[in-house]
């Protein structure tokens, strides 16, 4: 028994130690990192003037660093440093917002990886005098961050007054267990402009020998220049002068402002594995070939080919004999759809995950390739760049490839989860250059087409009855379909597993996930399951009141009736429809005797065309064409009679698009339609003022009035 308590004080007082040496060290980190970013920082950070011409500019950014270092761990295993630096000078009331708050992980611990956080922040005051900003009272908040669920802390910046200048670093340290063959870091991408202009800006990575690195310039973007520090070889991009950019609506920024990628990728030793664009380890690589992507798209199907024959093996029998070969892509494309990804969802949903997983599309594009070949299905490879980030031919980064399939010459297919149909596709590839491959390794450059307005339609019908004039009270029936690529976000708030489950598993004969029969295990199933769907149909309601409040500006009493009609997962029926019911206040005031009404507000809010806006620096990349339908049957209440119809008629056209209205009285309903299309996804600066005239007009249709006149 003595031995035992020897043995447990020893442990306990080795634990103590080892806690305290970790403590010491994180401390004497910070210290270094301190004394790094705000004693020995290059000159740019002390600065505290600023040109002239930025006198009344919001705030300035006067320095901002972000540095990157990749090494080896003499223990084994890499180490991974990533710095950021800003140096900011307030000059507004909205600067001050800005900064009120600064936030920063929290560190973690997990799989023998190691994350670590250090942050500063200081105050500059007029007169010279430092402010070091205590972080003990930085408080807890929940957020994702670089692909881990973090803690991160929150912390209000007191006493921060117009002409300070803030100076705040964040340091992330990542220790990486040993690899076997190579590891890939994190890609970054980012643009050298920003809300505020910049005096100065760096970018910095340092890699160790077996390193490969891949960086781009674009847009007018400076070039990475090969530097000597010690040892090491160091990457650096010298910025400044920068004019900030006034956000706007329909920009791609990496398209259009000055912008920079890169990665790095350690390796024991060379390497060709060809689904990674390596040049050669030390030397910076900025130019990916299309016999590259070729590489990088074979080495994807061979690495699936053994998924793509266990499914080809599964549904062999099914299919034996069937000669429409449009049919059968379609069928084979749900079959998978189910078995690869509809089978597990219940799984996640009693684990408590969210059922949207991201899927790998490569994956699922490796194994429906070669289902669609065992069965004689034409089908040809499509690789793309999003049209968000680049052309094709400025690729670098191997993420930033998109594939997908053109089936039967006449399908593209590429779009992959619990809710796609048959020749849905990313919208980003629409109107871009891709590869598309006439075999294994020939390609031919190819454009995609551009979808049309009418194939992304939301129809909305709203039937408005009003309950009290006076208390300005009213009901809404609304029906909604939503088509084409605006069904996405609905489905994934309004659509839950549960909805289909029962479809699918007659249509897949699916195995029930709980058996009836294991009666403990059942009844554990059967209370998860019905708490997780009381728990996503009050969701369900608050997201329909939130979005209800947010589309027409008006307060939202209460959401009711909510009854799911198609939800839009076959191509027979691609169509998401559901119904629900609204109380408004906030659309009637009186006048006199009378009352206005704002029909106008019933259409959704419309794009504001603000002032800044009025010129336009750069071109507008909308998502898709898309077009919306509203019709609005208003209850005219007894007694009364409704006068200004006239104004509700609007016709506005453009070689972009359009917004059409149109009113009418049939008995005791005033009926009103209106139709918004915008024809293209893209449109060029020079075509601006041509573009706001429909806007404007669609915008001058939400302050429309009728007037609900007592009859005499």
């Amino acid at each position: 028994m003595l031995h035992l308590l020897k043995y447990l004080l020893v442990s306990v007082i080795v634990v103590i130690s080892l806690v305290n040496t970790i403590a010491q060290n994180d401390n004497k980190k910070a210290i270094e990192l301190k004394n790094y970013f705000w004693n020995e920082c290059s000159n740019d950070f002390k600065v505290t003037e600023i040109p002239k011409k930025w006198k009344d500019k919001p705030a300035v950014i006067i320095a901002r660093s972000f540095e990157k270092y990749y090494k080896k761990r003499r223990v084994g295993g890499l180490e991974f440093f990533d710095y950021k630096h800003y140096r900011i000078k307030m000059q507004s009331k909205k600067a001050l917002e800005d900064y009120a708050e600064f936030s920063f992980p929290e560190s973690k611990t997990f799989g023998g990886y190691s994350l670590k956080f250090y942050a500063g922040y200081k105050i500059i005051k007029p007169n010279g005098k430092n402010i070091e900003v205590s972080l003990n009272d930085a408080v807890v908040t929940e957020m994702k961050v670089n692909r881990y669920q973090l803690n991160m802390l929150k912390l209000a910046i007191p006493n921060l007054e117009i002409g300070d200048i803030v100076d705040f670093y964040i340091a992330e340290q990542k220790y990486i267990p040993p690899v076997d063959k190579y590891y890939s870091f994190d890609p970054s991408i980012k643009t050298l402009v920003a809300a505020y202009p910049i005096m100065k800006q760096k970018i910095t990575f340092a890699v160790e020998r077996k390193c490969y690195l891949n960086a781009k310039s674009l847009n007018g973007a400076p070039d990475f220049v090969k530097q000597k520090k010690g040892d090491t070889d160091v990457y650096v991009l010298e910025d400044g002068d920068r004019e900030n950019y006034e956000d706007a609506n329909w920009m791609y920024p990496y398209r259009q402002l000055p912008t920079v990628k890169f990665k790095a990728v350690y390796a024991k030793g060379t390497i060709t594995y060809s689904s990674l664009f390596l040049g050669q380890q030390g030397q910076l690589k900025s130019k990916v070939t299309q016999n590259e992507v070729v590489e990088f798209v074979n080495a994807y199907l061979k690495e699936y080919a053994a998924a793509g024959a266990f499914f080809y093996k599964k549904f062999r029998k099914r299919f034996k004999g069937r000669t429409d070969k449009e049919e059968m892509a379609k069928e084979i494309y749900y079959q998978l759809r189910n078995n690869y990804i509809i089978a597990y969802v219940e799984s996640y949903v009693q684990s408590g995950k969210n059922q949207n997983q991201n899927y790998n599309n490569y994956r699922f594009v490796s194994i429906l390739k070669y289902v669609y070949d065992q069965f004689g299905i034409k089908n040809k490879v499509i690789v793309g760049v999003p049209r968000n980030i680049s052309n094709i031919e400025d690729i670098i980064l191997e993420n930033e490839i998109i594939c997908a399939l053109k089936v039967n010459d006449d399908f593209v297919v590429g779009d992959f989860d619990n809710y796609s149909i048959f020749g849905a596709h990313p919208y980003l590839l629409e109107g871009t250059e891709v590869y598309e491959f006439k075999d294994k390794w020939m390609v031919k450059t190819n454009s995609l087409p551009v979808s049309k307005a009418t194939d992304n339609n939301i129809t909305k019908q709203l039937n408005l009855t009003i309950i009290d004039l006076d208390k300005d009270e009213s009901i809404a029936e609304i029906n909604s379909i939503f088509s084409g690529h605006h069904k996405k976000l609905y489905q994934n708030q309004l659509l839950d597993f549960y909805d289909y489950k029962n479809e699918e598993a007659i249509k897949y004969k699916m195995v029930e996930y709980s058996n009836p029969s294991k009666k403990k295990l059942h009844r554990t199933y059967t209370q998860k399951k019905e708490a997780y769907i009381d728990e996503v149909q009050q969701k369900k309601m608050d997201y329909l009141k939130d979005i209800t409040e947010l589309n027409y500006e008006l307060k939202i009493k209460e959401v009711k009736d909510f009854v799911l009609i198609e939800h839009g997962r076959h191509h027979s029926k691609p169509e998401l429809e559901f119904t629900y019911k609204v109380n408004f206040e906030g659309l009637i005031k009186k006048a006199g005797n009378d009352y206005l009404v704002n029909i106008g507000k019933l259409i959704d809010q419309q794009i504001n065309v603000e002032k800044e806006e009025l010129e336009r620096d750069y071109d507008i990349y909308m998502p898709y064409p898309r077009s919306y339908n509203y019709k609005i049957n208003f209850n005219i209440p007894a007694g009364y009679k409704v006068e200004g119809v006239e104004n509700l008629i609007v016709n506005t056209k453009t070689d972009f698009g359009g917004f059409v209205s149109e009113a009418k009285i049939n008995a005791d309903k005033l009926i009103v339609e209106t139709k918004k299309l915008y024809t293209t996804n893209f449109v060029a600066k020079e075509n601006w003022d041509t573009m706001k005239t429909f806007l404007k007009a669609a915008e001058d249709f939400n302050d429309k009035n009728i007037l609900l006149k007592a009859i005499k």
